[in-house]
Parts: C-alpha cells; structure tokens; sequence
C-alpha cells in the first residue's frame, strides 16, 4: 500500500533522542551547568505550579544512564514506527503535547520527576491507537501487534506499581517510577492520535497496479492535516490548563 503522508525514513524521532542524549551528557562534560540545568528544569511539585516551563523541559532530562537508554531505545522502536506512519508533524504534536499531559498529571498527584517517558508513552498509545483503528486494513498482524504491545504495556505499568511499593514500604534507597507520568502520556497520546491520527482505507474499485511482479494499492487518508484539528488541539490544550488549575487548588 502507497499512504500518503507517511515518510520513509524517519528523521525528527532521532533529533528528539539527540536532544535527550545532548542533555545528559552535560552530567560529563559540564557537571555544575548540569547540577544547575537540572535543579531549574525538573518538574518540582512545588516550583512547577507557578514555573510552567519545568512541564516542558523536565521530559528532556534523565537521572542516569540506564534511565535513557530506556527510554532511548523506547523511543527509536516505537517513534520510528510512529513517525513513518504519523509523518513528523503529527508525531511532534503528540510527542510534546502527549508528554506535557504526563508531566501535569505527576503535577496533580505530586509526583514530579524527570525523563521522558510520559512521552514514550503518548507515542506508544499514538501506536495502539493506530493498530486498532487498521485492525481490519492489517489484519491478523495488527491484531498480534496490538496484544503483544498492549501486553507490555499492562506489565510496565505492573512493574511500576510493585517496584514503588516495595520502595515505599522497605525504604531502600532506590528510584521511584513516574507512573502517573506514564498514564497521564498514555492518555493524552491517544487522545490526540484519535482526533489527528491518520484513518486509512483502500477503496474497493480501486485497479491495482503491478510493479515487478508486486501488488500495489493507493490508500487514501480520511483526515489528512486540516483546520478541523485546531479546534480539538484548543480542547486538548483546555484540558491542559484545567490540570493544572486543579494541581494549585489541590494541596
């Protein structure tokens, strides 16, 4: 199938990953501008309130190695995939807009942090979204690869709940998982996905076309970019706001 839109080779989902990389290599190159960098840009439950920049630039920090290899390699398997079948445009939208749904809803339960990983999470449910709604167009695979990563999904949030009780409950020294982050990115990326995602069909007269001794068949695109999006990402962006209002009234 030829889908208009989409792009080869993915380009924006590996800025992204650099600009992440970039940061955290300051911890080695610059280790006071990091400490600094860090203390100003974290999403503090307390600071972030009335410094709504630490929303947006807290998911571009990690806390070590081993935090953004993670969501590194996340990011690649799953953005790469988004963005070829999103285009760039739509995977930025859900990528920021996603990600800041995730950090406001660590806000409203005090929970804070850094990474990226409410943003992993709104391109991982821009992922499902997709599945799901082409579960007919791919067939049997898509029904597989949306079990298998619903699958995963479900034993990443397991494995976060249990990993911060028993952290909570031994009071061992260890690092506490951003679940609300990851919900509240799941969240808004579908959200988003649904409203702006891309809706492929192939119609039904269509004459397929032989290249080489392959069929091809022309999608058609539902709905293709447009001025309709703006009013939804007004409402989305609303519901934004409406977060944060409730995470200052809510002590």
């Amino acid at each position: 199938m030829r889908l208009p839109g989409t792009v080869e080779r993915p380009v924006l989902i590996f800025v992204l990953i650099a600009i992440n990389v970039a940061l955290f290599a300051l911890n080695y190159l610059a280790p006071e501008a990091a400490i600094n960098l860090y203390n100003a840009w974290a999403n503090d439950p307390q600071l972030s309130q009335t410094q709504w920049y630490r929303l947006f630039t807290s998911m571009f920090l990690h806390g070590n190695e081993a935090h953004l290899l993670f969501n590194g390699i996340a990011l690649y398997v799953i953005g790469s995939v988004v963005e070829r079948l999103y285009g760039r445009w739509r995977l930025l939208l859900i990528y920021l807009l996603g990600g800041l749904g995730g950090s406001l809803l660590s806000l409203l339960f005090n929970e804070g942090g850094i990474g990226a990983s409410g943003a992993v999470f709104a391109v991982w449910g821009a992922e499902v979204v997709y599945l799901y709604r082409h579960r007919d167009l791919y067939g049997k695979w898509a029904r597989s690869r949306l079990r298998e990563s619903l699958f995963i999904m479900g034993f990443n949030f397991l494995f976060g709940l249990t990993s911060n009780a028993y952290v909570t409950a031994t009071q061992v020294e260890g690092v506490l998982i951003g679940n609300w982050a990851h919900l509240g990115g799941l969240i808004g990326g579908a959200l988003l996905a649904w409203k702006i995602g891309p809706r492929f069909r192939v119609p039904p007269d269509q004459q397929p076309e032989f290249v080489e001794g392959d069929i091809w068949l022309q999608g058609v695109d539902d709905n293709p970019p447009s001025t309709a999006w703006v009013g939804w990402l007004a409402i989305y962006g609303a519901g934004l706001i409406g977060l944060l209002l409730l995470s200052i009234l809510i002590p």
